[in-house]
């Protein structure tokens, strides 16, 4: 099988932008002014100017100062703007990648739009690389308010690595409370899948994780490839099986490798669809509280409007998500203190990406086990997620007194009158009354212009609007 593709390793930020992290010169002996450069002497319309496509000066209105005349005198962003990057960034860390290298993606996006100097070192210029990184940088600045205009601002007081410092920092901080959440919950998890009470031996009591993972042979099996569990237990003590990110471990699967340890090409078979992998997806995107009723409810429940799923309108499971919880999951089970650090051989960045690859990679990627795999999860869990309504606050509940239901059925109720008065008089006109019409209709169903048939649907839909299609059983509070 081709190796999955796999991207630059995170470099630090702050030796490759630091000396470029300047606005684009205008020409080769003059530099553009800053703030810091001018003078009140200087002409105020200079701070306001722009250049067209052909380099020309244009003036643009002062009336409206942009973002970068706006930051604080030390040319920091504002809580609320600094606070606007910052989660995108955590919301990022999840929804595309964990390992996101922020100065790379500022740096692509900044020269694309000719805000720094051209030749900076820490910029995507290759595809697929640079493609993928510039609709990241794009969506960035969809998701944050005058973005482009802060980022001028940014650049324009030598700020861009600071920035990139607190970006990282943020999505770093999130990715680790998801990890502290799942510490202790995964080992519950991995002795519900190997049906025992207690592991044997013991792991330590002080919470540190230095006899998991290849350390500890019950934990082994679940990190073991399925390919090999039917000898994985003599040959991982003599340190002969060595697992990488290019292998699976049966705790990705539905069965536990069972099926796949049986013949190599049953490597797809319930890949991606095991239990813990749901249960820790759960955990992360929807809360606490509704993984604990997952694992005891045997159906739905009624679910609490918690988790990231709720804070950022998440509306389905994708294959991204996906990868993010396979990277925690594997990394609770390992001996690994630190989820930015390499477990052995398996290089966890690469671990992410070949989950990835299954889905985006053209010599991986399999169709039907895609499209089965994403089947199953919104099956399974988007049940339990916001609608893309309730992602805006417009959500349609079974409160029959709430005020935007009581709105809608009126609104509903109205239109249903306008239809059936437009219908009536239509009929009225274009056919003259005769004494057996009322034979004309005769064992024909009730028509739109008949008004009974009006009165029972507009008494059904008053009450309808406010109807959950799951029932009761899977309500969301």
């Amino acid at each position: 099988m081709p190796k999955p593709p796999s991207s630059r390793r995170n470099t630090s930020s702050r030796s490759k932008t630091k000396a470029k992290s300047k606005p684009r010169a205008r020409s080769p002996v003059q530099k553009s002014k800053t703030r810091r450069d001018s003078t009140p002497e200087d002409d105020p319309a200079e701070d306001y100017a722009t250049e067209d496509e052909n380099g020309r000066r244009k003036s643009r209105s002062p009336e409206s100062p942009p973002a970068s005349k706006r930051l604080k005198r030390d040319g920091r962003l504002s809580y609320e703007e600094l606070s606007a990057f910052k989660n995108v960034a955590r919301r990022f860390s999840f929804t595309w990648s964990p390992y996101i290298d922020w100065s790379r993606v500022l740096n692509t996006g900044l020269d694309r739009d000719e805000v720094i100097e051209e030749g900076c070192l820490n910029v995507a210029t290759a595809d697929p690389e640079r493609s993928t990184v510039l609709k990241m940088y794009d969506e960035m600045v969809a998701l944050v308010p005058d973005a482009i205009e802060l980022l001028e601002g940014v650049v324009c007081n030598e700020f861009l690595d600071d920035l990139v410092t607190k970006m990282n920092t943020a999505a770093s901080a999130s990715i680790s409370n998801d990890i502290r959440d799942l510490k202790d919950l995964v080992l519950v998890w991995a002795k519900e899948a190997l049906g025992i009470s207690s592991f044997d031996p013991p792991l330590r009591e002080d919470g540190k994780k230095s006899n998991r993972g290849w350390h500890h042979p019950q934990i082994a099996r679940l990190l073991c490839t399925p390919i090999k569990l039917t000898e994985f237990c003599a040959l991982v003590r003599a340190g002969k099986i060595r697992i990488n990110h290019r292998h699976f471990p049966s705790c990705f699967y539905w069965d536990y490798g069972t099926k796949a340890s049986e013949d190599r090409n049953n490597v797809l078979h319930h890949l991606l669809t095991s239990p813990i992998l749901a249960k820790a997806w759960i955990h992360i995107f929807l809360g606490e509280a509704n993984a604990s009723l997952y694992n005891e409810t045997d159906g739905r429940f009624r679910v609490f409007r918690k988790g990231k799923a709720y804070q950022r309108g998440i509306t389905e499971v994708t294959p991204r998500t996906i990868a993010y919880t396979s990277v925690l999951v594997r990394h609770s089970l390992s001996a690994s203190s630190d989820w930015r650090n390499d477990d052995g051989a398996v290089i966890k960045r690469s671990a992410f990406d070949a989950i990835v690859a299954l889905f985006e990679n053209p010599k991986l990627k399999k169709g039907e086990f895609c499209d089965l795999v994403l089947e199953y999860w919104n099956d399974e869990i988007g049940w339990m997620l916001p609608s893309a309504d309730e992602a805006t606050g417009l959500e349609s509940d079974d409160d029959e007194d709430s005020s935007l239901n009581i709105i809608q059925a009126i609104v509903e109720n109205e239109r249903r009158e306008r239809e059936r008065q437009k219908a009536t008089n239509s009929g009225s006109s274009s056919r003259s009354p005769t004494p057996d019409s009322s034979d004309t209709n005769a064992g024909q169903p009730p028509s739109s212009d008949d008004p009974a048939s009006h009165d029972d649907s507009d008494h059904s839909a008053s009450h309808s609007v406010a109807a959950t299609t799951s029932g009761p059983s899977s309500s969301v509070v």
